[in-house]
C-alpha cells in the first residue's frame, strides 16, 4: 500500500511538471515585473549541467641557459614571489675523481675556498653574506662541489662579485707565483705550484693527482697551520689486527655489570642509620675488574658537609635487567639530628677488566 502511495505521488509530480501550457502562469500585466519560476526537472530525466573550464595545474619552472665567452655556463630561473635571490656556483669536481685510498682532497678544497681571496680576507666572505641578512653553505658531492648564498635580491651583484673573486683567487693566493717541473715526491714525478700561502705538488702523469700540500710558515687555512699534507703510505698493508676483546653495545648483556639505583630506603635510619637500596643491572654478569658497589652518603643540607658514609658491595651479580638489594649502616655522630639530614646513594661500577 505504501508503495502504491509513493508511486501515485511521483506520478502526480511528473504530470504537474509535464502539464500543458494552459496551466502556465499568466503573463505579467503592464508595470508588473516578470515572475521567475523555479526550474522543475522531471524524475527520471537526466539534467545536463555545464562544466567549468578545466584549470591548468601543471607546474612550470622558467629556466634560461646561457654561456659566457669564457666558457662559464649560467642558468637563470626567475621567481618574483619574494624579494630574495639564491646564487649557486657548481664546480665539476667531486669524490668520483679521487683515486682509491686517496680520498678527501675534494672536501679539503671546498673548505679552502672559504679561507680568503684577493679582496676578501679569511672568513670575510661569510661575514659579508651574514651582514646582508643572508645565509650560505657549501658541500662536496660525488660529482660536484657547490657553494650557495640566499640573500636579499638587491645584493645580487655583491654576491656575484664575491664568488668571482674567490673563483679567480684560490687559496694559493691571487696568482701562482712560480712553477717547477720534474721534481720527485715519494718517488712520484711532480710539478710544484707555489703561491703566497702554500705549495701544491701535482703528479706529472695524468690524471695529475695532488700528491702533497705544504703550507708556508705563518699561513693558516681552515684553522690549520704549519701543515705538510700528503699521502705517503697509501696502498700498503698496515697489519691492523682485530681486537681480541670487543664490547658489543647492541647487546648490553655482553657488558660488565652496570648497576643503577632504583630506590633508596631510609625507614630504619636511627642511631646508627641503617640504609638500603634497590639496584638494577643494565649490563651482564662477567668481565668486571672488581665488584660493583653502592656508596651511601649522609650530608647536612645547611652547609653541604658530609656527616657519614658507608659502602655496600653488590654480590653476587645479577643478570641483565634484573634487580637486587644492598644495605649498610652509617655511623652517626652523637647529638646529630636524623630528621635534618640528606642521604644519597650512588653506584660505583669499576668497568671492564
Amino acid at each position: 500500500m505504501k508503495f502504491l502511495l509513493r508511486a501515485a505521488a511521483m506520478a502526480a509530480l511528473f504530470c504537474a511538471a509535464c502539464s500543458s501550457t494552459n496551466n502556465a502562469p499568466p503573463a505579467p500585466g503592464p508595470g508588473t515585473a516578470p515572475v521567475r519560476q523555479p526550474a522543475v526537472v522531471p524524475m527520471g530525466v537526466p539534467m545536463v549541467v555545464p562544466m567549468a573550464a578545466p584549470v591548468n595545474t601543471t607546474l612550470t619552472v622558467p629556466v634560461e641557459y646561457h654561456k659566457l665567452d669564457n666558457g662559464l655556463r649560467v642558468v637563470l630561473s626567475p621567481d618574483h614571489t619574494a624579494p630574495v635571490v639564491t646564487t649557486a656556483v657548481y664546480y665539476g669536481i667531486g669524490f668520483r675523481v679521487e683515486p682509491k685510498d686517496r680520498t678527501g682532497f675534494a672536501h679539503l678544497f671546498e673548505h679552502l675556498m672559504f679561507q680568503g681571496s684577493k679582496n676578501l680576507g679569511k672568513l670575510q666572505f661569510i661575514k659579508l653574506v651574514e651582514a646582508n641578512g643572508g645565509v650560505l653553505n657549501g658541500s662536496t658531492r660525488f660529482d660536484f662541489t657547490n657553494y650557495f648564498e640566499i640573500v636579499p635580491s638587491n645584493t645580487l651583484q655583491t654576491m656575484l662579485w664575491a664568488e668571482a673573486d674567490r673563483m679567480k683567487a684560490t687559496f694559493l693566493g691571487s696568482v701562482v707565483r712560480s712553477r717547477a717541473d720534474h721534481l720527485t715526491v715519494d718517488g712520484v714525478d711532480v710539478a710544484e705550484l707555489s703561491g703566497p700561502r702554500a705549495e701544491v705538488y701535482i703528479s706529472e702523469a695524468a690524471p695529475h693527482r695532488i700528491v702533497r700540500i705544504r703550507l708556508h710558515k705563518g699561513a693558516v687555512i681552515d684553522w690549520i697551520s704549519d701543515a705538510d699534507i700528503g699521502y705517503r703510505n697509501y696502498g700498503k698493508d698496515f697489519n691492523i689486527q682485530r681486537p681480541s676483546a670487543v664490547i658489543d653495545f647492541s647487546n648490553l648483556s655482553t657488558l660488565p655489570p652496570l648497576y643503577t639505583v632504583v630506590s633508596v630506603d631510609v625507614s630504619k635510619c636511627a642511631t646508627p642509620c641503617a640504609v638500603s637500596a634497590v639496584v638494577k643491572n643494565l649490563g651482564g654478569k662477567n668481565g668486571a675488574r672488581a665488584p660493583s658497589s653502592v656508596i651511601f652518603t649522609m650530608t647536612d643540607p645547611a652547609n653541604g658537609g658530609v656527616i657519614g658514609a658507608c659502602t655496600a658491595q653488590i654480590t653476587p651479580d645479577v643478570a641483565y635487567n634484573s634487580t637486587t638489594s644492598v644495605s649498610c649502616t652509617i655511623s652517626v655522630p652523637s647529638g646529630q639530628r636524623i630528621d635534618a639530614v640528606v642521604i644519597t646513594a650512588k653506584p660505583d661500577n669499576p668497568g671492564h677488566a
